[in-house]
């Protein structure tokens, strides 16, 4: 069922059903509402205008004497109700005298044996999101009921914006997550910018396999298989390079500890180093050539306070790392830009560390390693002293284009 004034009359359904509500002059009603009498998964939708002085019932299934489930509007707190029970509340943002368009949306999904209720408001005219979420027991909606838009049952406890301040309604008989609910109702969000690319197919095999040079031979087949082949690979997920979720992080300070875990990094810039704990070796698919690479850190005062020295971090890809294997071909790099966090955190943050171009060995192996630096200020160690752990790291590989010398990393040997 949709109810929308900006395309007709309020009361008209714009559903598959096209089964119109009747119009009570103050508010909408269907006697016996079959079709809005949904258990969960179930979502209901209204876009209606409000003040902070408004009050009433705003969408009911119900009788004179019981409701299935209700939404209503009092002192700015919006409540939804489900057999005679609260089950979740929230104050609209940003009311104010006049009326503004906000937007409601109560979703049900299943959750075990329970029903979570998902609450969120939005007001069009601030922008501001407000949510609510409660987990509950299952309640079963009478056929029987009545719905009503704009008051209860008959007109009871009426909405005070009135009939002409309701947009929109909607109820469905399935979970509507926030993000799709914006999507529909609210903007249609951005779409997302790609770093990576795709492979533009290519034939494979011997030419002389193809077929498609002698009498009777047809080049269509040929084609589209190989180029059918090429994208359904690039359509397969590639997995992350590194997904690691440290136990136990250890805490890194300006001296390390013990030395034999460290060496500098291999673009040797001063102060900068790397660590066996944060050095990975893994596989490489032949179709990725980049990788984007993440870092959850927190940076904090080992003392206490609230000052730190500046953490700096950079990712690189290394192949060819001296290990003792004879006739070690040369030692070849590549590295991402520097990105500093300043801030003491209790929690940590999440760190974009950049696209950095992929090398690897002749077997596809590489590493890939956290060069990391503690500058060094002054008071360091003695009103404060700087320390930094690593909660977790992800380094996804990708495609780009090269045709220009890649995405301006710094790649030596």
């Amino acid at each position: 069922m949709l109810l929308d004034i900006d395309t007709a009359a309020v009361n008209v359904d714009l559903g598959p059903e096209r089964l119109n509500l009747t119009n009570a002059g103050t508010y909408l009603t269907e006697a016996n509402s079959i079709r809005s009498a949904l258990t969960a998964p179930r979502n209901v939708l209204v876009s209606v205008g409000m003040r902070t002085t408004d009050s009433g019932v705003i969408l009911q299934l119900g009788t004179a004497v019981s409701y299935s489930y209700r939404i209503s509007l009092s002192a700015s707190v919006v409540s939804v109700f489900e057999a005679g029970f609260l089950r979740t509340s929230v104050t609209m943002p940003g009311l104010v005298a006049g009326f503004r368009k906000c937007l409601i949306s109560w979703s049900q999904r299943v959750e075990g044996g329970n029903v979570v209720s998902e609450l969120a408001c939005y007001n069009f005219a601030t922008l501001a999101w407000a949510f609510a979420t409660a987990t509950h027991t299952a309640a079963t909606p009478v056929a029987t009921d009545t719905l009503t838009v704009a008051a209860a049952t008959s007109g009871a406890a009426a909405y005070t914006g009135g009939l002409s301040a309701f947009w929109a309604v909607h109820i469905g008989r399935r979970f509507r997550s926030t993000t799709e609910c914006a999507g529909d109702f609210i903007a249609d969000p951005a779409a997302p910018s790609i770093t990576g690319l795709r492979r533009s197919p290519m034939l494979t095999g011997a030419s002389t396999d193809l077929g498609i040079a002698g009498e009777g031979s047809f080049a269509g087949p040929s084609f589209l298989m190989a180029a059918a082949a090429t994208r359904q690979a690039d359509s397969r997920a590639t997995g992350p390079f590194v997904n690691v979720l440290p136990t136990t992080p250890v805490t890194e300070l300006v001296l390390s500890s013990p030395l034999r875990f460290y060496r500098p990094t291999p673009d040797a810039v001063a102060g900068y180093q790397l660590c066996i704990r944060y050095l990975f070796h893994g596989y490489l698919s032949p179709t990725v050539n980049a990788a984007r690479a993440r870092i959850h850190v927190r940076a904090y005062d080992t003392l206490g306070g609230a000052t730190i020295s500046p953490v700096r971090f950079r990712g690189f890809s290394i192949a060819n790392l001296p290990v003792g294997v004879p006739n070690q071909p040369k030692l070849t790099w590549s590295r991402g830009a520097i990105v500093s966090v300043t801030t003491s955190s209790t929690t940590g943050v999440w760190v974009d560390l950049g696209v950095i171009n992929l090398v690897r060995e002749s077997s596809n192996l590489s590493y890939f390693a956290l060069g990391f630096k503690i500058d060094s200020a002054v008071g360091e160690g003695v009103s404060f002293q700087t320390g930094w752990m690593l909660n977790a790291i992800t380094v996804d590989p990708l495609t780009l284009d090269m045709s220009d010398g890649g995405n301006g990393d710094t790649e030596g040997g």
